[in-house]
């Protein structure tokens, strides 16, 4: 009963005029067998279509089947075909090239015939795009598969073959699905160290980070990498020189069209945040990758209060349990994962966990597992999603396929102001963002809500209509836990706008209008906009347009703001640039002092030279606070 005959191996093509007639087994209702052998694992996806050089598969990909209480559960990415040829088969889960991926593959049917002996696969694909908007949705198809034997290459005798039929049912492909793995998806986790800093690779029970991925699916392979990494800054590390270091230390035949590799860097202390962090989130650090590298501080001391229990007055690296909880959390959001407060699990934050404690329990309390959601991300999220080297953090917050961030509060009320509502050609700009709570009860939100939090993004809008949009370049998603926003209480962030992906937000002269997205992580979630509108005004003379087109043209000015830093000399010229011109020095005052600062320079001209700076400096209130430090 099969609507178009099954070809050999390599299939063939069939006529694609033939237009097959649709089964009658698949009017009846949906039911599984387990006759065509549907085990759970990852399976490869061969696709093929007329080609004039040859019927080899034009696409490849996997296929992720998960069999729980006797449901099927289901998800697929495609890849175009590498120049150097197609994947062969091999027992285990399947790696392609980043640059070829293509489709997400939302699995919606498998529904066998009477007989036993095929089987209905349906699936809504889903386009990927780079862009604010990534995912184009195609028309639903449709494959009746049969077994047929398999190459010797396949770790089983048989795969499933069949045609691909669109919404009217004409031929469109032929594809062949081979189990190749039990596991759904692989992984290694690289684990590097400065020198005396414990790796955390097991809790008091004896659990690893193979029992907790074993629990998802995932194949992953721990390795330990360099244990005595030097100490830089007094033991003191910026995300800048997190990222740097892991370039060197990690294993140097890295490539992530290969293998996903994810790297935890364990070192004595963080400055940006107190125990952990993500610290690429969005790839446009100094090699242009996302979501590689994590890093957890050891030397972090753990507060002598109650909250803390039988861990409170130790370094954090002698504390295994909350040490290595943390590890995973922060290897979590490398995968793709924000914050989640539903549960005690992973991607819950170890504060809240602490404060949920009873009185000197904690950690006992801590829940070794993922949250369901968490895991169902883990499992079927697109690989692009969930890979290193894959989409940014933050484009993964606005446009996950599976996660729901659309919800909304009608009592917070978001807006926004500029610091300064004209600025000089080159000036960076700075935004207040209010949150507002209108109604007569607590709200839960993001305890951190600039860039920095990991929940902000938005776009420009200048005169000529021409549209940047802009995210965080990192996060402090290791730090940041969910507060309650009192009835009618309020609370401000500042953040500095400068460049976006695709380039200047502020490139000209004229009005500009700034948009902002809000979305809260919190119960039950929120997304809030805010706008607001501002005036560049024109170079003074010639000495500003030169230095002004510089700063406006250097891409490197941006990741130098954030990062801090050696790397970004280019960034750093254009910088010392602004501030020989009087219009801009006030405005890039502030963020010359703090590059100073985190240089780590201690020469009395130096910290006078900050002094000066930061005397002429315009500032926001989180920046004059910030810099009280400084001096």
């Amino acid at each position: 009963m099969r609507s178009v005959p099954f070809p050999p191996l390599p299939p063939l093509f069939p006529n694609p005029s033939v237009r097959p007639p649709i089964p009658a087994w698949l009017n009846a209702p949906s039911n599984l067998t387990d006759s065509l052998d549907l085990r759970s694992g990852c399976w490869l996806l061969n696709w093929y279509e007329p080609r004039a050089e040859g019927t080899g598969p034009l696409f490849q990909g996997s296929l992720r089947l998960e069999r729980q209480a006797g449901r099927l559960r289901a998800s697929g990415d495609l890849y175009r075909v590498a120049e150097q040829g197609p994947r062969l088969p091999a027992a285990e889960v399947p790696v392609f090239a980043i640059d070829d991926y293509l489709r997400y593959l939302r699995i919606t049917q498998m529904q066998a015939s009477p007989s036993g002996d095929e089987m209905r696969f349906s699936w809504q694909p889903f386009r990927f795009s780079e862009g604010s908007d990534p995912w184009r949705r195609e028309p639903s198809l449709h494959a009746v598969l049969a077994q047929v034997p398999a190459s010797p290459r396949y770790p089983r005798a048989h795969v499933l073959a069949g045609s691909v039929m669109d919404e009217d049912g004409e031929a469109v492909a032929w594809i062949t699905l081979g189990w190749v793995s039990a596991a759904l998806r692989r992984a290694v986790l690289e684990m590097d160290a400065v020198v005396n800093v414990p790796l955390p690779q097991r809790n008091r029970a004896g659990q690893t980070w193979k029992d907790f991925f074993d629990a998802v699916d995932w194949d992953l392979q721990v390795v330990t990498g360099d244990d005595a990494v030097p100490d830089q800054a007094g033991g003191m590390w910026s995300d800048g020189q997190l990222h740097d270091a892991m370039l060197c230390a990690r294993n140097r035949h890295t490539d992530l069209d290969q293998e996903w590799r994810y790297h935890l860097f364990c070192v004595p202390r963080l400055r940006s945040t107190s125990r952990g962090i993500m610290f690429d989130a969005r790839g446009t650090d100094a090699n242009g990758v996302p979501r590689e590298g994590a890093a957890i501080a050891a030397n972090w001391p753990i507060p002598k209060e109650p909250k803390w229990g039988t861990v409170a007055g130790l370094s954090f690296g002698k504390a295994e349990d909350p040490y290595l909880r943390t590890a995973v959390h922060e290897i979590g959001h490398a995968m793709g994962l924000h914050h989640n407060h539903s549960d005690l699990g992973f991607m819950n934050t170890t504060g809240v966990i602490a404060e949920a404690a009873l009185p000197g329990t904690f950690p006992a309390n801590v829940q070794w597992d993922f949250n369901r959601l968490d895991a169902d991300h883990l499992r079927h999220e697109p690989d692009i999603v969930v890979r290193p080297g894959g989409m940014g953090f933050f484009q993964i917050h606005r446009n996950g396929l599976l996660t729901d961030r659309g919800r909304n509060h009608p009592d917070l009320v978001l807006s926004a102001e500029p610091l300064r509502d004209v600025v000089p050609l080159g000036a960076p700009v700075r935004i207040g963002l209010t949150l507002t709570n209108k109604g007569d009860s607590a709200v839960v939100i993001p305890n951190r809500l600039g860039l920095a939090g990991g929940c902000l993004f938005g776009s420009v809008t200048g005169p000529n209509g021409g549209r940047h949009e802009f995210s965080s370049l990192k996060t402090h998603l290791g730090d940041g836990t969910c507060v309650e926003l009192a009835p009618g209480k309020a609370t401000t962030h500042w953040l500095t706008l400068w460049r976006g992906g695709g380039g200047a937000l502020f490139p000209g002269p004229g009005l500009y209008q700034v948009a902002l997205v809000l979305a809260g992580e919190g119960e039950p979630g929120f997304t809030k906009t805010a706008d607001c509108t501002l005036l560049v005004t024109d170079a003074r003379d010639d000495d500003h347009a030169l230095a002004a087109k510089t700063l406006l043209s250097e891409p490197e000015t941006l990741p130098l703001m954030v990062f801090g830093g050696t790397r970004y000399a280019a960034g750093l010229k254009a910088i010392r640039k602004a501030l020989d011109i009087p219009a801009l020095f006030s405005h890039w005052a502030y963020i010359a002092a703090r590059l100073l600062v985190d240089q780590g320079v201690d020469e009395a001209a130096a910290r006078k030279q900050v002094v000066t700076l930061l005397k002429q400096a315009i500032m926001s209130p989180t920046e004059k606070k910030k810099s009280e430090s400084f001096t």
